[in-house]
């Protein structure tokens, strides 16, 4: 992808425009709950019990869901069978000024490692954060990079398609320097 293209598609996605954008839905109490890959998805924090319930039922009996905001939305108690692994990366939740800040790579690197080795043991991972948009975002096109065979570009599509804003800057950094 060149240059000038990225740059418009980043200044269209800004404002919802653009080949991929970004339609909120909402299944039984889980926004933005997609499949991403074979017992890899990626949701909003659930609502409350009811949509962790549903969760169970239509994504699997148990699973390991990575969160990745820092406090509490919805309900971050998941029925029996599915553990939540908290591993906030900025911004957070908390500290609006956090969005300049880019995650630490040697962080990010040890979530991937940690998220493929259990997908690859044969868990079902979740990744979630507040919105499902942009931390997600993030960790999902490195999962598809790892994991898939996903090219930058393919990761990129993916992150515009699910609602990722590019007026973070510090996840904006982090996918523009310390992705192959």
């Amino acid at each position: 992808m060149s240059a000038t293209v990225g740059f418009w598609q980043r200044i269209l996605a800004l404002v919802g425009l653009g080949p991929a954008a970004f339609h909120d839905t909402t299944i039984h109490g889980v926004p933005n709950l997609a499949i991403v890959g074979p017992h890899l998805w990626r949701m909003w924090q659930p609502a409350d019990a009811e949509a962790w319930a549903y969760l169970t039922r239509w994504v699997a009996p148990e699973a390991v869901v990575i969160k990745l905001n820092d406090r509490a939305e919805g309900v971050d108690t998941p029925p029996d069978g599915w553990v939540v692994v908290d591993s906030p990366i900025p911004p957070y939740d908390d500290k609006p000024w956090s969005v300049v800040d880019k995650p630490d790579p040697v962080v990010v690197r040890t979530l991937v490692d940690f998220i493929a080795k259990r997908w690859k043991d044969g868990n079902t991972i979740v990744v979630h954060c507040s919105h499902g948009r942009d931390r997600t975002g993030l960790l999902v096109a490195l999962l598809g990079m790892r994991l898939f065979g996903w090219t930058k570009a393919e990761a990129l599509a993916d992150m515009l398609r699910h609602g990722f804003r590019w007026e973070l800057p510090g996840l904006d950094a982090y996918f523009a320097e310390d992705t192959e």
